[in-house]
């Protein structure tokens, strides 16, 4: 915001339509929302794909980075329910 002289309290109608413009253009050329989304989903794809150790966690739905299983495993099946093949 300090980049082009926007206050952080004021609002989006109170901006210009330079401002405006401006920080779209800057938007436009980041990786937001969907698109994070998608290349995240697209790793964790790719990870069972080749058959890697997280990959395989991944499709499993256990924990991928070294917790512990031997006691504590149910919150991560819980939470990390995918299909359960490779």
């Amino acid at each position: 915001m300090s980049r082009f002289n926007i206050h952080p309290t004021c609002r989006v109608g109170e901006l210009a339509n330079k401002q405006v413009l401006d920080l779209t253009a800057v938007l436009s050329e980041m990786k937001i929302e969907n698109d994070l989304r998608r290349e995240v989903l697209n790793d964790i794809k790719r990870m069972k794909e080749t058959g890697t150790y997280r990959g395989r966690r991944h499709a499993l739905g256990l924990p991928v980075r070294g917790q512990r299983t031997r006691t504590q495993i149910k919150t991560p099946v819980k939470l990390n329910r995918m299909e359960r093949r490779l």
